[in-house]
Parts: C-alpha cells; sequence; structure tokens
C-alpha cells in the first residue's frame, strides 16, 4: 500500500468517530428500502401505477433525504473527521464531544424530518431544522478551524474546505426549505431554493469531498500515479465557482441559455475528473482484481450517462417522459455516482482504518502484531463482491422502478438486503477491534 507523504497517522481520532457513523448509515438505507417496498406493495395492491411521476411527490422528497441525510452525508461526516486529521496533522476541535454531538443531532435531525414530512405537523419541521442546521453547523464550523489550523497546506484540504463551506450554504437553504414545508402559508414556497439546496449539496458538499479525499486515497490504496498537480489546484476552484455561477443563473436565468451553459460548464469540469480518475486506475500498478476500482467505474459510467440523459432532455427528445427524467437523473446522480463511490471507499477504508487502530492496540508487543487479522480477513472479499453485485442490482432496479412503477418492491428489496449486508461487513469489524482494543 502506497502511503502518501502529506499524510500524518500520529494525528488520527479514536476509532470509535468515524465508525459511530460508518454502523448508523445503512440503518437509515435499510429504513428507504423498507418504505419503498411498502410503496411498491401498495401500488401494485392498488393499482396507482403514477407513483414516481413527479419529483414533487412527498415520497420521493422523504425517500431522498432518507439516503442523502441518512447515509450519505453520514458516511461522509465520519469520513471527514478521519481525513481532515491525518492530511492536516490537526484533530478536529472537540474530538469525541464534538463528535457525539455531530452524530445525535444528525440522527435525530434525520428522524425528526422523515416523520414531520410523514405527519405533516408544523412544529416538528422547526425541530428538525434545529437538530440538522445546528448538528452540520458545529462539524463545518470546526471542520474550518481545523483545516485553518492545518500543519501543511494541501489541494486536498482547499477541496474540504470549499466542501464545508458548501454544506453551510447547502444546510441554510436546507432549513429555509424546512421551514417553507412547515410554514408555507407564511413563507411561501418558492421552488427556485430546492434547486439551489441540490446543487451545493451535491456538486458541492459531496462532489468536492469526495474529489479531496480521491486525491489522497487512490493513489495510496490503488497504487497508481498522482492526479496531476495543476489539476488538483485548479479543478476544485473551478468546480466551487461553477456552482456559484450555477445559483446564480437558476435564479436569474431559468430554463434560458445562460443557465443551460452554466450548468453544462459544472457537468464539463466533474467530467474532466471522472475522466482523470478512470484513466489513472487503468495505469495502476498492481492488475488484481479490485472491488472498489468497479464501483468507481459504475460511478464514472453513471455520471456521464446523466450527462448524456441532460444532453437529450435539453434537445426536446425525451419530452415525453415528462418529470420522470429528474427521477431518473436523481438515481444515476445519488445512487449511481455517490452512492457508489461511497461503497467502493468504505471497502478500502473500513479494513486500513480497522488494522491500523489494532496494530496500535498491540504497543509494539510483536506477538500480537503477529497474531492480526490481514486486510482480507478483515474484510473478506466474498463480502465486497456481494455487496457490489447487489449495488448494480439495487441501481438498474432503482432506474427500471422510475419508468415502471411495478418494480418499485423489488428495488426496495434489494436496497434493504445490499445495506443489510453492508451494516454485516461494518458490525463484523467493529466487534474485531473492540475484541483487539480489549485484550
Amino acid at each position: 500500500m502506497k502511503q502518501d507523504a502529506s499524510l500524518n497517522f500520529d494525528f488520527i481520532p479514536y476509532w470509535t468517530i468515524p465508525f459511530r457513523f460508518f454502523l448508523t448509515a445503512p440503518l437509515f438505507a435499510m429504513a428507504a428500502g423498507v418504505f419503498l417496498f411498502i410503496f411498491g406493495i401498495q401500488a401494485l395492491g392498488g393499482g396507482d401505477v403514477v407513483l414516481w411521476q413527479s419529483r414533487w411527490l412527498a415520497e420521493v422528497i422523504y425517500m431522498l433525504h432518507l439516503i442523502t441525510l441518512g447515509t450519505i452525508t453520514m458516511i461522509m461526516v465520519g469520513a471527514l473527521f478521519q481525513v481532515t486529521s491525518v492530511v492536516g496533522g490537526r484533530l478536529l476541535p472537540g474530538d469525541k464531544k464534538v463528535a457525539s454531538l455531530v452524530h445525535c443531532f444528525l440522527v435525530l435531525g434525520a428522524i425528526l424530518y422523515l416523520v414531520a414530512m410523514t405527519a405533516g405537523t408544523s412544529w416538528l419541521f422547526i425541530l428538525a431544522t434545529f437538530f440538522l442546521v445546528t448538528g452540520l453547523l458545529v462539524l463545518g464550523v470546526c471542520g474550518l478551524v481545523a483545516i485553518f489550523r492545518a500543519q501543511r497546506r494541501s489541494p486536498t484540504l482547499t477541496s474540504m474546505a470549499l466542501s464545508i463551506i458548501s454544506l453551510l450554504v447547502m444546510i441554510c437553504a436546507g432549513g429555509f426549505l424546512l421551514l417553507m414545508h412547515g410554514y408555507s402559508e407564511y413563507l411561501g414556497f418558492d421552488r427556485r431554493w430546492t434547486d439551489f439546496h441540490l446543487v451545493w449539496a451535491l456538486a458541492g458538499w459531496l462532489g468536492l469531498l469526495i474529489m479531496g479525499v480521491s486525491f489522497q486515497v487512490i493513489p495510496m490504496f490503488h497504487v497508481t500515479p498522482s492526479f496531476n498537480p495543476r489539476l488538483q489546484k485548479i479543478l476544485p476552484i473551478a468546480v466551487f465557482i461553477s456552482i456559484i455561477l450555477v445559483s446564480l443563473s437558476s435564479f436569474f436565468y431559468k430554463d434560458e441559455v445562460v443557465a443551460t451553459a452554466c450548468q453544462f460548464i459544472l457537468l464539463a469540469c466533474y467530467g474532466v475528473y471522472g475522466i482523470t480518475v478512470w484513466r489513472l486506475l487503468n495505469q495502476r500498478k498492481r492488475k488484481i482484481e479490485d472491488i472498489t476500482v468497479q464501483f468507481w467505474r459504475v460511478a464514472v459510467i453513471s455520471f456521464f450517462m446523466f450527462v448524456v440523459l441532460q444532453m437529450l432532455n435539453e434537445s426536446g427528445i425525451i419530452d415525453f417522459l415528462g418529470d420522470k427524467v429528474s427521477l431518473i437523473g436523481g438515481v444515476l446522480l445519488i445512487f449511481g455516482v455517490a452512492l457508489s463511490i461511497i461503497g467502493g471507499m468504505l471497502q478500502k477504508i473500513i479494513p486500513f482504518l480497522s488494522y491500523l487502530h489494532m496494530q496500535r492496540f498491540c504497543q509494539g508487543d510483536f506477538e500480537r502484531i503477529k497474531a492480526l487479522p490481514h486486510m482480507r480477513a478483515i474484510l473478506k472479499v466474498k463480502h465486497s463482491k456481494a455487496f457490489l453485485r447487489l449495488h448494480q442490482l439495487s441501481l438498474a432496479l432503482l432506474l427500471l422502478m422510475v419508468i415502471v412503477p411495478e418494480f418499485t418492491v423489488l428495488a426496495g428489496a434489494s436496497v434493504f438486503v445490499e445495506f443489510s449486508l453492508l451494516l454485516f461487513i461494518t458490525t463484523r469489524v467493529v466487534t474485531m477491534i473492540r475484541k483487539m482494543e480489549q485484550l
């Protein structure tokens, strides 16, 4: 395993900090699978085949946030605590206390959001807004402080700082949207804020964090050449500027040439990133089967499918699909791109972190070090392969579900089984760490 000289493993948070987020995340995706299954059964029983006709349906909105808030953000927050420390050489301020607060507030906020959306109770939207905004605001401020105090500067930290700034913008817009949902009679409901929130969430918070982390983990875990230094410096800034342009144009030039041009500039930035990742993975020195590489390829293919979808939509060729285009695009970006990258990274990060911590528990005792399980014993290849196949199946069924709603039952079942396996994998590793710590 190639270690980047800029990484400092003397500064790693206590192992329970990232793993509490990694353990919680699959539960929300499993809940999403259960809801999908129930929706599918209801649709089949009632003959309702218009289940996925609009992105504005309540079911679509809270299913989306079960995945984005409960699963994606949960995992990315856990990764942020870890990566900021080893790249910047500084633990986040507050360490365990901040991690506990952020985790608790994120879980409570996500649950309250779900209850508020299903029950329609106004005061629950206020509670959900308080917990989500407060938890992520604390995380954002602590993350920026840690990056500002970092022992060194790097493109990874720059990308992560821009990601955290995007997170702060995202939660302000998201909190405002929550209040508009609960008190629309007073605040109204401006749908332009939804697109604003989405672009800062997906392209900003999520995309820039993944980009920054990948600058380190792809060369490290896959023994590839490093990303081009100039590209590392320029691309995160170009993406951030493009997000600003897209946000402004969505308010002032909706459905006009300027707005479309800004969107394609942003897509072009991520297109360059996707091509670069694909090229680097093809240049890796160890040409053995690698599940994570396959996850990356699913993500890159999904992204370019999304780009083609947008081009077809702009040309008017697929107007007959109506709002289903937005839903298909959402599945490709969220499940096809984001969850593919995150799922693949976890196949490397989980065994690496667990081995690193178990090695530290040995305190230089050579006999105990010899007894440590190797990487492939910590996370078995057969489990990773099964997770990949289930993910590919879930992605295919979710895309099919939007076109043929009767497949919702199968899609829900597949998502539930996929993330049940991820929960099993993570729980198994946590049990191994805890046993080693108690020896």
